[in-house]
């Protein structure tokens, strides 16, 4: 038997317009993780590749372990975006996200305070006195994306995965540009 009641209502559009802003932010994710390979390859040649690559494989720890960790917080706003309650309390999510912000850079942290020695034990002392520097640059960079994890986790749980993707796409062309 039916229940009686409204239709539900057709998931298709929201399907649609977030998978579209899925894929440009996809796309802005490419950009950003694949140009940087392909700027010092081109311009500085494959041994600078090389430190750069193992240095860059380090440093973005420092984002996809934040980024792992604050998938949970998509369910949540989305959690709270779809409850009973007529207005998402901006004040919890600001909270939440202003401290996953700040765990997110532990990582980071880490790797900043500790560059040298982790580069002795992975790779050689004479490699860490080469590239620590250039990882700490590097952990820095990741840091930042870190920082706006939880923020634009809670967007795409809010369903404004516009605002997010743009926002990706633009910090990915500014990251490109910053490379060239």
């Amino acid at each position: 038997t039916r229940r009686a009641g409204p239709e539900p209502a057709d998931p298709t559009p929201d399907v649609a317009h977030l998978s579209f802003w899925s894929w440009i932010n996809v796309i802005s994710g490419v950009l950003f993780y694949s140009f940087d390979r392909w700027a010092v390859g081109v311009y500085m040649g494959s041994a600078a590749l090389a430190a750069y690559s193992v240095c860059s494989q380090l440093a973005q720890l420092t984002h996809s372990v934040p980024a792992a960790a604050a998938q949970v917080l998509i369910p949540w706003a989305a959690a709270r975006r779809d409850s009973a309650q007529p207005v998402v309390d901006t004040k919890a999510m600001r909270d939440v996200a202003v401290v996953a912000a700040l765990l997110a850079c532990i990582p980071a942290l880490v790797i900043l305070a500790l560059a040298p020695q982790i580069l002795s034990l992975w790779i050689s002392p004479q490699f860490a006195d080469e590239h620590a520097m250039l990882l700490r640059h590097l952990a820095f960079v990741f840091l930042l994306l870190a920082i706006n994890i939880p923020f634009f986790d809670i967007l795409i749980g809010l369903g404004d995965a516009r605002f997010a993707a743009l926002l990706s796409l633009f910090s990915a062309a500014a990251y490109a540009l910053s490379m060239v």
